[in-house]
């Protein structure tokens, strides 16, 4: 089986920021879904943070950017609660999102909680499957949240589903509730061309840093689990859910370095790290699409990862000028060139390059 993808981190100042990042992320997604294939099939996730996002892309600013009508929805777990009640995923979505943007009901996959739990889950396997027909069942986006316990959809601590390694749909008991949920599986969240987590709020810090950080154990913490072998991971945060994190959150607006340094004089203290091929050249880094500030972070971010392209990143360099907010943002990895911690993420270049081999 191919190494899953690193997990990208995309980190903002506040939950606001975090939602209209996501919303672009979104409106991108689906646009280069209905572009590749001519549809774009999103499972959804519960709960008040997606909420927020549903209504926000419903609203004038992003109804617009989205052809809805070739949009296919279906939930990646419910709560055992009829589609009325306050509790259902569905009714939420319906009124947050589905009824203000007049979807119609032919392009929503609601689970069906009138049927039993463990026959709910089969129908609505069943019901993936005749929409992928043929094709695997891979979604395009699946949206989802975390739990302050570590799960993600439906997939709970200490669950047999945990382990279920069939690509469908499960009943879950959860004793300590009492209740049944529906979940997709874990193979089947792993088939989605992307995956997002949104998560925002301290209290959602320890969580999150269990899934990225801690030693595997699926078992106490669930969302771990999620790491597709062919698509990529997304996690959309603020800087309160991110705040237990090894990896330090850096604004450019916080570096003098980076608002003072002229740009040549930038392209020159990095020369000796594009020579050995620590970082891309400047021309493969299109310098002239990207800002002074994200020149910078993407030297940060690439020069913590000796003679590791892949780790070169720069966040949110094509964000619209309708999200300043979210330029300028990114994790960077433990071993930052900023070694005595004056601002100056340059004052380690030497050491950096006098110890990297070509």
């Amino acid at each position: 089986m191919p190494k899953s993808s690193p997990p990208q981190l995309h980190v903002f100042p506040a939950a606001d920021a975090v939602l209209r990042a996501l919303a672009d992320f979104f409106v991108a997604t689906a646009g280069q879904a209905v572009a590749d294939h001519g549809r774009f099939a999103v499972a959804l996730s519960g709960g008040s943070s997606p909420k927020k996002l549903y209504e926000l892309l419903a609203s004038p600013a992003y109804r617009p950017r989205v052809a809805w009508e070739k949009a296919y929805f279906f939930f990646g777990d419910e709560r055992n609660v009829p589609q009325t009640s306050p509790d259902s995923n569905y009714l939420m979505a319906k009124t947050a999102l589905f009824d203000p943007l007049g979807i119609r009901p032919a392009q929503v996959f609601a689970v069906d909680t009138a049927l039993a739990p463990a026959e709910a889950a089969a129908h609505y396997g069943l019901a993936i499957e005749e929409f992928f027909g043929a094709e695997e069942a891979r979604f395009d986006l699946v949206l989802l949240g975390l739990g302050d316990n570590a799960h993600t959809a439906s997939l709970f601590p200490h669950t047999p589903v945990l382990h279920d390694q069939t690509v469908g749909v499960k009943e879950v008991w959860l004793p300590e509730q009492q209740v049944f949920r529906i979940t997709f599986t874990a193979p089947l969240l792993n088939q989605a061309w992307t995956t997002v987590f949104l998560v925002y709020g301290s209290d959602k810090a320890a969580a999150v840093q269990q899934i990225l950080e801690f030693p595997r154990d699926v078992d106490q913490y669930p969302a771990q689990l999620i790491a597709p072998a062919a698509g990529n991971v997304h996690w959309f945060l603020d800087e309160a859910a991110a705040a237990k994190l090894k990896y330090g959150v850096y604004r450019a607006a916080q570096s003098n370095a980076w608002q003072d340094m002229d740009l040549a004089v930038a392209k020159d203290r990095m020369r000796p790290l594009m020579a050995l091929g620590i970082i891309p050249s400047a021309a493969e880094m299109q310098l002239g699409n990207i800002t002074l500030t994200d020149f910078c972070l993407a030297i940060n971010l690439a020069a913590t990862a000796p003679v590791n392209k892949s780790a070169l990143t720069v966040l949110d360099a094509s964000a619209p000028a309708a999200a300043p907010q979210s330029v300028a943002m990114v994790i960077a990895a433990p071993g930052l060139l900023d070694s005595d911690n004056d601002g100056d993420v340059f004052d380690g270049l030497n050491h950096t390059a006098s110890n990297s081999s070509p």
